[in-house]
C-alpha cells in the first residue's frame, strides 16, 4: 500500500522522535508498520534524516556554568572587604597614648613639650600607614582569588569542549572501523534501502542497544550494537511473525562496544516481517524487536 502526503509527515514526525528516544511503544509499532507500507522513496528519505539527526553534535551534552556564578563571587568579596574593614577599624587605635601616660610625660620636666607632642603623632601614623598595607593585601588577596575562579569557570568551559571534541573523535573513528569499505560496509548496505528494525533489551539489566539491518533483497543482514559488554558471545535468531518458527542465522562475539557483523541468509529465511532475537550462551534472549512474555 503506498503512503500518502499525511502518512509521510507522520513517518517524517516519528522517525525524528525515534532519533532522540522519545518515540513511546505504540507509536513505534505505527512507524513500523507506516515505514514498511512506505514507498521506497520515503523509506530513503527517512534513513537519510535519521543518519543525518544521528550525527548531530547539538545533541550531545553542552556543560556551562551559571551565569549567576560571577555575580556572586562578587557579592561574596565585597561583603568580606566590609567584614574586613570593621574588624581592622580598631587597629588604628592600638599604641595611642592613655591620658595617664600623657600625664606622666608632663610630670617629667627633662622632656620637652615639643617632643611630647611629636611622639604621640608618629606612632599613629605608623598604626595607620600598617592598617592600610593590611587592608590593601587582603584586597589584593581577594581579587586573586576572585581571579582564580574566573580561571576555574574558563578552564571547566574548554574541558567541557575538548571532551565533546574527543568524544566526537573517538566516535568517528570507531564508526569507521565499523563501516568498512566496499559492499560490505554499513554505508552501502543502508544505500540500498535496507529494512532497519531496532532491538530492545528483554529486562532493565540488559543495557546497550543494537538494530538490524536487512537488505532488500532478503540476502543479506546486518547487526550493529553499542556498548555490549565484551566478550559476550551471542546468536542471531530470525523469527517468522506468522508461524512463529526461529532460524539460527549466525552467532558472533562482542569484541568491541561499539561494532557490527554482517551475516548471508538463505533464501527464504527472513522478509519484511521477520522479528529478530539476540541469544546468549544459556540460550536467554537479551534484545528482540518485540518484548517476550
Amino acid at each position: 500500500m503506498a503512503s500518502c502526503p499525511s502518512n509521510r509527515e507522520e513517518i517524517i514526525e516519528l522517525a525524528q522522535l525515534e532519533v532522540l528516544g522519545a518515540l513511546e511503544g505504540v507509536d513505534g509499532a505505527r512507524l513500523e508498520r507506516l515505514f514498511r507500507d512506505a514507498l521506497p522513496v520515503v523509506q530513503r528519505e527517512v534513513i537519510d534524516l535519521q543518519a543525518s539527526m544521528a550525527v548531530q553534535s547539538l545533541l550531545l551534552p553542552v556543560i556551562e556554568p551559571e551565569r549567576s556564578l560571577r555575580l556572586r563571587v562578587l557579592a561574596s568579596v565585597a561583603q568580606a572587604v566590609e567584614a574586613t574593614d570593621a574588624q581592622l577599624a580598631p587597629i588604628a587605635l592600638i599604641g595611642r597614648p592613655s591620658a595617664a601616660g600623657r600625664t606622666m610625660a608632663t610630670t617629667d620636666e627633662s622632656t620637652s613639650s615639643a617632643a611630647s607632642e611629636t611622639l604621640p603623632a608618629i606612632v599613629d601614623g605608623r598604626w595607620r600607614r600598617s592598617a592600610r598595607l593590611w587592608r590593601v593585601g587582603f584586597i589584593a588577596a581577594i581579587g586573586c582569588l576572585a581571579a582564580t575562579l574566573v580561571i576555574l569557570v574558563a578552564t571547566a568551559r574548554s574541558v567541557a569542549r575538548i571532551g565533546e571534541l574527543a568524544l566526537q573523535n573517538s566516535s568517528s573513528d570507531e564508526l569507521k572501523d565499523l563501516t568498512g569499505t566496499g559492499r560490505k560496509s554499513l554505508k552501502a548496505v543502508l544505500e540500498e534501502g535496507c529494512i532497519v528494525k531496532g532491538l530492545v533489551g528483554a529486562t532493565a539489566r540488559d543495557n546497550g542497544c543494537a538494530f538490524v539491518a536487512l537488505t532488500p533483497n532478503f540476502e543479506e543482514v546486518r547487526i550493529v550494537w553499542v556498548d555490549l559488554p565484551r566478550g559476550q558471545t551471542l546468536s542471531l535468531h530470525a523469527v517468522d511473525r506468522v508461524s512463529g518458527a526461529t532460524r539460527l542465522v549466525g552467532d558472533f562475539t562482542v569484541e568491541l562496544p561499539l561494532s557490527g557483523t554482517c551475516r548471508s541468509l538463505e533464501k527464504g529465511a527472513a522478509n519484511a516481517n521477520t522479528d529478530w532475537r539476540l541469544l546468549d550462551e544459556r540460550g536467554s534472549v537479551v534484545f528482540a524487536t518485540r518484548p517476550t512474555n
